[in-house]
């Protein structure tokens, strides 16, 4: 059982009062003022602090006319304990209350009552949680193997279609989960009539994940990764890295924190950019608001502190956050070695020469995280170091400055980045200009740039709408110059704002390329959308429609598609899929021109876990057996949705768990037998990404049945009397005509004693194998 700080400073209080008090709570006789100089008198007074009555009863020690309570006490009040203040009296500390500097107080003898006067600094900070983060699960995974395939095929009637070609492919992954690890390996094989089957590998690797350090280690294939000025790179090898994506409960940003001195009890009202998030009376002393549910970007945090007498006192705080920043002390790192992979979707097994890179951040502060990284490779090296500060609460900043030796030639870059993010306005650019400056991707063939310039503007008009701008600008080593500038606005009309209006556009400046379009999205019934768009490339109009609509609970998706131009080009097509509980199926059909396709997909999994086999639609993510004791028929759901029920061995495959997350299971207990008990009906559990769990629910059974007894004269017991099995300790009333329900039966003899006043009884029977679940069985005798 849980108490209150005042709760639990109460019990204290008491067991010490009970152990030391005199027998007598009455106020000792007040002795002659000379006598009562040098002596002990021992009060227990109800405690007020700033006229708050605490409810709490403390043991005061009148010593040569100065007052004392035992540490613990003054501890267990609310006050903030100073060691230093503690003075060892036959064994134990004590508070000179005259000591302590700032505190003052009255008391009253007859009613046995102290009010303490005592400055907020002098009181314990009360934490409020105004929006406490998600709960910790600890994620976990079984033994179990999966094998899911993705085949699609497309076939036209024309052999040499100039659109459509005879084909199929089959997208395999492959994993193996454990309590340790989890290893997955993913390809594709393709052919046709006129193509040579190939088998294409793509990624394999094993993941050992460490939740509690937020760690990961990998070995097989992957990716390096880095600062927003690092180009990432796929690699095969070895890779240690900071995940925080293993711990979703921890909170990795800048968070805000308000504080604020309460002298009196009061009412704290929170609210966050405008809207009321948090409303609690607190008592009086320091109070320290805690995670406040701010987004990102600039954020207005506003508080509230109302007293009993009506007064008002307001703290504004304004914060920005910005997900780049680390919350101070955090680290992030990520270190790697290997060989770059290279063709990557061509070829198998295509690698580079071996090469090793590291980068890690490190926050100085709330508002400032270092960052760098360092690469090397044969006749190669790179590095760079940078920051990302919050410049007051206006904006992030981003910079680095980075330097390479490759071939034998030295260069630099340079880079600075800023963006500011409020409810309704978003603005970011990035600038980078090298100086022969080579990172690990070009020097591994990639494409290089001499200077690349982004930008971005968005803007929230609220019912007027939404606009945004961007402009990418890049000069090539070639010299060649890229430079678009794109726009987009969209608005919702019409009743409920169900209808969207969007318009874009863009506009190559160096080759002088435009294009643009406008569109239409309105609903045309409870689960039919459609679709118009008028578009424009260099002049050239295309027109097409769309409808797309859902059924049987959003299992079913179709989908119609027609456009055409003006050189006559037309195009339709007709495609629908479904979500079933053992495949997602897909097909389509499309007409361009004189030129025709047909396509046709299926996506299934085959789980293997818990020593059965599951045949599935697509798997995502993580996935979890549900065991029910080999009871079947359960009704279980996710997160309060049916899912299914379980099978003949009293299991069901649940997909579509978030991993690393809670996720609710739970079982509707009106399908179980009536002699099954069931702990608990809801389990939160988290799996491991990718891997699968057993969540078992401890279902008992015990064997039961209605009991009829006869007393040796043919009457009943009085309905009433108590009843007891023996060898169990519970107890419960005979219905009328003899009738009891007992649960816990054995097979073979059992006994009931029965108790009424003014007599009792005995039963004596056997309880042989019933197909019955309820059996009712009897009457036997109940002899004295």
């Amino acid at each position: 059982m849980f108490r209150s700080r005042h709760e639990t400073a109460l019990v204290s209080l008491l067991l010490t009062t009970m152990a030391t008090a005199p027998t007598a709570w009455a106020q000792p006789v007040d002795p002659a003022p000379a006598a009562r100089e040098n002596a002990l008198e021992i009060y227990l007074l109800d405690v007020s602090i700033n006229h708050w009555p605490l409810g709490l009863v403390g043991r005061f020690v009148s010593d040569q006319g100065r007052l004392r309570i035992p540490a613990e006490q003054f501890d267990g009040l609310g006050f903030v304990l100073d060691a230093g203040l503690a003075t060892p009296i036959q064994g134990e500390a004590w508070i000179w209350l005259d000591r302590v500097a700032g505190l003052s107080w009255t008391t009253d003898e007859r009613a046995q009552t102290i009010d303490f006067t005592a400055a907020p600094r002098l009181l314990k900070t009360t934490e409020l949680r105004v929006s406490p983060g998600i709960a910790r699960i600890e994620a976990r995974a079984d033994w179990g193997a999966m094998l899911a395939w993705d085949a699609f095929g497309q076939w036209s009637p024309r052999e040499d279609d100039p659109m459509f070609s005879r084909s199929f492919s089959v997208n395999l992954d492959t994993r193996l989960f454990s309590p340790v690890f989890t290893a997955s390996s993913g390809g594709v094989i393709s052919g046709g009539p006129q193509e040579e089957m190939r088998f294409t590998r793509l990624e394999t690797r094993i993941d050992f994940d460490d939740p509690g350090h937020s760690r990961r280690l990998r070995l097989g294939d992957s990716f390096t990764v880095g600062p927003n000025w690092f180009r990432t790179l796929r690699f095969g090898g070895v890779q240690l890295r900071r995940d925080f994506g293993l711990r979703p409960d921890l909170v990795t940003t800048p968070v805000p924190t308000l504080t604020q001195e309460v002298s009196v009890p009061s009412t704290v009202d929170v609210f966050i950019n405008g809207i009321q998030r948090y409303s609690d009376a607190v008592t009086p002393g320091p109070i320290l608001l805690r995670d406040l549910p701010v987004v990102t970007g600039a954020n207005t945090i506003r508080a509230v502190v109302t007293e009993q007498s009506g007064r008002r006192v307001e703290v504004d705080l304004p914060f920005y956050a910005g997900n780049s920043l680390l919350a101070k002390g955090k680290t992030d790192y990520s270190v790697a070695a290997g060989f770059p992979r290279e063709n990557y979707n061509l070829n198998s097994n295509d690698y580079g020469p071996f090469f090793i890179s590291g980068s890690g951040a490190y926050a100085a502060s709330d508002t400032v995280t270092l960052r760098g990284f360092v690469s090397g490779s044969s006749d190669y090296w790179g590095g760079g170091l940078g920051a990302t500060t919050a410049v007051g609460r206006f904006l992030v900043f981003d910079g680095a400055v980075l330097g390479s030796r490759a071939g034998g030639n030295d260069g630099f870059a340079v880079y600075a980045a800023a963006s500011r993010m409020t409810a309704r306005l978003n603005v970011s650019a990035a600038y980078v200009r090298s100086f022969d400056y080579v990172d690990l991707p070009g020097w591994f063939g990639y494409s290089r740039y001499v200077e690349r310039l982004t930008g971005s503007l968005g803007y929230n008009f609220g019912s007027l709408g939404q606009m945004n701008l961007v402009y990418a600008r890049e000069l090539a080593e070639n010299r060649t110059l890229t430079s678009v500038v794109s726009g987009t606005y969209g608005v919702d009309v019409g009743n409920r704002r169900r209808i969207r209006l969007s318009a874009s556009a863009y506009a190559d400046t160096g080759t002088g390329a435009w294009g643009g379009l406008f569109s239409l999205t309105m609903p045309l019934g409870q689960n039919v959308q459609g679709f118009a768009q008028q578009s424009w490339r260099d002049g050239r109009p295309d027109s097409e429609i769309q409808f797309q609509g859902q059924q049987f609970e959003n299992r079913l998706d179709w989908q119609f598609y027609a456009a055409a131009d003006q050189d006559d080009n037309a195009a339709v097509s007709a495609d629908a899929s479904w979500h079933g509980a053992r495949a997602e199926l897909f097909a389509r059909a499309t007409r361009i021109n004189d030129s025709t396709g047909l396509q046709a997909e299926i996506a299934q999994s085959l789980v293997l876990m818990g020593g059965q086999a599951f045949l599935t639609s697509r798997i995502d993510d993580g996935f979890t057996v549900v065991d029910t004791a080999g009871t079947q028929g359960v009704r279980v759901a996710l997160e309060n949705r049916p899912v299914g029920r379980t099978n003949g061995s009293g299991r069901l495959l649940v997909t579509d768990l978030q991993s690393w997350l809670p996720n609710a299971i739970s079982l509707d207990a009106t399908d179980l037998p009536i002699d099954a008990a069931l702990s608990d009906n809801t389990l939160l559990v988290a799996p491991r990404a990718g891997a699968g769990m057993v969540t078992r629910f401890e279902v008992t059974r015990a064997r039961a049945a209605i009991i009829v007894l006869h007393t040796p004269d043919g009457e009943t017991p009085p309905a009433g009397a108590s009843v007891r099995l023996v060898g169990q300790d519970a107890e419960a009333p005979l219905g009328f005509g003899g009738e009891i329900y007992v649960r816990g039966l054995t097979l073979g003899e059992n006994r009931l004693e029965v108790r009424w006043r003014g007599g009792g009884c005995a039963a004596r029977f056997t309880v042989a194998e019933s197909e019955s679940a309820l059996p009712r069985l009897g009457p036997y005798p109940c002899v004295p």
